[in-house]
């Protein structure tokens, strides 16, 4: 069912806000400066073959590959749930070693089941999907929205004194942006790109950077209509991941993104691992 971005109110925008954010989490600098941003990375809690792990931008992994520990912040505030990096598996999937717009820029975080049982008592991990490509045509893909990026934003998690002093941090805000339409689809051997615009003007309230939305989930809903004919969210699918933001020109930005057949080929790219 193919609905206009105008037709979402504020009440269903809620509960597609509150359905996306139960996938996605924030990864966080455990010991960083107070005057720093401490929210480095986004991800999408995933699952594939009896394994649950966390759907990211390689270039965030390889931040966290320097890390002795590593923050995942799953609730509204700021309260983190500490894990040795050790402990992790981190499988970058195409990563040239470099951060461009122009990728690859994937990767996966699979998690030991031991350390899995707080982030299940309060979040949701998505199948991932290697025959997506067969299910989502490039020209299904590309069809008008609309679309939902998830996310954290670093500059909206800066500590900053408070209480006569004393250190705190702003509550957690995950950013779940809503767009009509992604553009310019490409796709190169096993991956594919799209962008999405922001819009900076008077009617916005758009972050001045996106630095901590890498890492984050594009999905796609399925809309349908209740007895009443009230609009409804049956699902998502999740068909892309956002990695590099371009600079403000004329009062717009870009979010490069991979999509759909880049999330199959991270699949596959688990799916080998395991051995099945």
């Amino acid at each position: 069912m193919e609905i206009q971005l105008s037709e979402i109110d504020d009440s269903l925008s809620d509960k597609i806000k509150a359905l996306i954010h139960g996938y996605t989490i924030a990864l966080v600098r455990v010991k960083s400066d107070p005057s720093k941003e401490n929210i480095f990375g986004s991800g999408t809690l995933v699952s594939f073959g009896g394994e649950d792990g966390i759907l990211t931008a390689a270039h965030v992994t390889e931040e966290i590959k320097r890390m002795n520990e590593i923050g995942f912040c799953i609730g509204k505030f700021h309260h983190t749930h500490v894990k040795k990096t050790k402990h992790l598996s981190i499988s970058n999937v195409g990563w040239s070693g470099e951060t461009t717009p122009e990728g690859p820029d994937i990767s996966l975080i699979r998690i030991p089941q031991t350390e899995l049982g707080w982030i299940k008592a309060n979040k949701i991990f998505y199948p991932l999907d290697p025959n997506l490509p067969d299910k989502v045509t490039n020209s299904e893909f590309a069809d008008k929205g609309p679309w939902f990026i998830s996310g954290y934003i670093g500059t909206w998690t800066i500590s900053k004194p408070q209480n006569g002093g004393s250190a705190g941090s702003h509550g957690l805000r995950s950013f779940i942006g809503i767009v009509e339409s992604v553009e310019d689809y490409s796709a190169q051997g096993n991956f594919d790109y799209c962008k999405i615009t922001v819009e900076y003007d008077s009617n916005t309230k758009n972050p001045e950077s996106f630095e901590g939305l890498s890492g984050g989930g594009l999905w796609k809903g399925k809309f349908s209509q209740d007895n009443d004919g009230n609009l409804k969210v049956d699902d998502f699918i999740l068909q892309g991941l956002a990695y590099y933001q371009t600079s403000i020109q004329c009062k717009s930005r870009k979010i490069i993104c991979h999509a759909h057949r880049s999330i199959s080929t991270a699949a596959s790219h688990w799916q080998r691992a395991i051995g099945i």
